[in-house]
């Protein structure tokens, strides 16, 4: 007689207690996050020797580890965990204690509210949501899973197994594989698809800051790299993918000023600081040095392919890659001194204010 063992999660699920203070209903595989800010207590005590129904914060309230609440805007990256298989209170609406499996790598059931493929799907929690959803640009949420399995649960939602994370530990990283490549889903009309986004607040008084800080040391018998770079990113484009919208961006770096925000006078905003310099390195006269680099390598038989484009909004914008006050100090001034040229020169053409201007290069100065 043959003895079938089966289990309900995977062996290395760390299961532990919580007390959900939530009024939803509760389903497996719904995710929580511990509320860190509260100040009230289950226990009914402060120190586990004083009587109370309140610890103030700085002083180790329970929230921090074991009260928990249903996903929002602020303690997103709070994530407790997910409500494990039969918990107590699963199908009844809270206040009460459950059971969560905690982000630790196992894999585990998940609820899951969109259609997914094993190995491929990335889940996030979503603020507002009772279970896991693909993260929208524009909303406050966070990858923390991976799906194991293919199943559609975009009409109703279900279980499907995952492999769970905390945000700050999720890695989506991949070879430069197709069959490994993750999906995230189908964008909304609420938002744009975002795949790992970090907001970062400094709070800074004097010197510098860098939210990252990547280095690349290049040993002395490196020569034999042609390509190499401390960030490198591609977008890759398939033929399915027939319809990408009107800009198709590639590395988007973007600064946002809010309402309220002010620069001080005399300050100069630089969106992309490119810095090239030497620390006593010795550059031979071979040797080219170049601060931007730009390569299109795009051929066209009727499109236009922009090398440098600068748009800048506002009725004085600069609609072109040459500095000047405005849009009118461009072409509004007589040219002067001897401007003559020949089928030897060269013109360049440039986009100003959305007319096609030109300038002149001569091979001489005339």
């Amino acid at each position: 007689m043959s003895t079938v063992i089966t289990y309900d999660r995977d062996p290395r699920a760390e299961r532990i207690s919580v007390y959900y203070e939530g009024t939803d209903t509760i389903y497996e595989g719904m995710p929580v996050c511990y509320n860190y800010n509260t100040t009230t207590n289950w226990l009914g005590v402060s120190d586990f020797e004083t009587e109370s129904s309140t610890t103030a914060e700085g002083s180790q309230n329970e929230g921090k580890f074991i009260r928990v609440e249903d996903v929002g805007n602020d303690g997103i990256m709070c994530f407790a965990g997910v409500v494990a298989n039969g918990s107590p209170g699963i199908g009844s609406v809270g206040p009460g204690r459950i059971d969560i499996y905690v982000p630790n790598g196992a894999i585990v059931p998940v609820r899951s509210g969109i259609s997914t493929t094993r190995a491929q799907t990335v889940f996030g929690i979503m603020s507002g949501s009772d279970a896991f959803e693909t993260s929208i640009y524009g909303t406050r949420s966070a990858n923390c899973a991976i799906a194991m399995e293919t199943v559609d649960r975009s009409s109703t939602e279900g279980l499907c197994l995952a492999q769970l994370y905390h945000p700050l530990d999720f890695n989506k990283g991949s070879q430069d594989h197709d069959y490994e490549a993750f999906k995230v889903g189908v964008g909304t009309s609420s938002g744009d698809i975002n795949c790992q986004k970090e907001i970062w607040e400094i709070w800074s008084t004097g010197g510098t800051f860098k939210t990252r800080w990547w280095e690349t040391y290049i040993a002395a018998d490196g020569s034999a790299c042609p390509y190499g770079g401390v960030i490198s990113a591609t977008l890759r484009m398939f033929a399915a993918c027939d319809a990408p919208g009107d800009n198709l961006v590639n590395t988007y770096i973007n600064t946002q000023w809010d309402s309220g925000a002010t620069v001080p006078s005399g300050v100069n905003v630089k969106n992309l600081y490119l810095r090239l310099f030497d620390d006593g390195a010795t550059m031979t006269s071979a040797d080219y040095i170049c601060n931007l680099y730009l390569e299109n390598n795009i051929d066209s038989s009727s499109g236009s392919n922009y090398q440098i484009y600068s748009y800048v909004h506002g009725s004085d914008g600069l609609d072109a890659f040459i500095y000047a006050p405005n849009n009118k100090s461009l072409g509004a001034e007589a040219a002067t001194g001897d401007t003559a040229h020949d089928s030897s020169d060269i013109v360049i053409p440039i986009n100003v204010g959305g007319s096609t201007y030109y300038i002149v290069a001569q091979d001489s100065k005339g």
